[in-house]
């Protein structure tokens, strides 16, 4: 997987062929083709991958966090680095989500981090406004957060550096208003 990432980054998804990925992962194309009948099958495998290790980055993160604040640091934290380190590889990958047929994959990922935010916000539910319901609220969290890092990551990386104490301060802004 380490070896298609650096292929697709270098190459791009077009100039990307099980043949580079082979080579560059040391094994024969042959060895390759056992487990990955084609390009688009590492690909999928690839997604899978960084879906699975995103919903369990924030799942751990996330995870008996003692206090409101300190888990909405910890969400805006995971949020900032769940990216892949490259824009390219990034951006490639969410254009490929729907093309190799990983995009129930990828809701799962979503759905998973929304009730991991849930959990969190069901346990400080005392600090919330009364109106606010938690699930609701996951939702409108993640969706924002994964909006604004992908639109950043892949639009305005200039705009990386501040972003973390910005997204704090919209999510505690939207969560614990007086």
């Amino acid at each position: 997987m380490d070896a298609l990432a650096q292929v697709l980054t270098e190459h791009g998804y077009e100039g990307t062929t099980t043949a580079r990925v082979a080579e560059r992962a040391g094994v024969s194309i042959g060895s390759l083709y056992q487990y990955f009948p084609n390009k688009e099958a590492l690909v999928a495998a690839l997604i899978e991958q960084q879906a699975a290790k995103l919903a369990a980055d924030f799942d751990q993160a996330l995870a008996g966090c003692a206090s409101l604040e300190d888990g909405l640091r910890a969400l805006v934290r995971t949020a900032m680095g769940a990216r892949p380190m490259d824009p390219a590889l990034h951006r490639i990958l969410n254009e490929q989500v729907p093309r190799v047929g990983r995009v129930a994959e990828a809701m799962a990922a979503s759905r998973c981090i929304e009730q991991a935010i849930a959990r969190l916000l069901q346990a400080h539910r005392h600090r919330l406004p009364a109106e606010r319901d938690p699930v609701r609220a996951a939702l409108v969290l993640e969706t924002a957060l994964e909006a604004l890092v992908h639109k950043s990551v892949n639009g305005r990386p200039e705009l990386l550096a501040g972003l973390e104490e910005e997204l704090y301060a919209l999510a505690a802004g939207y969560l614990m208003a007086p």
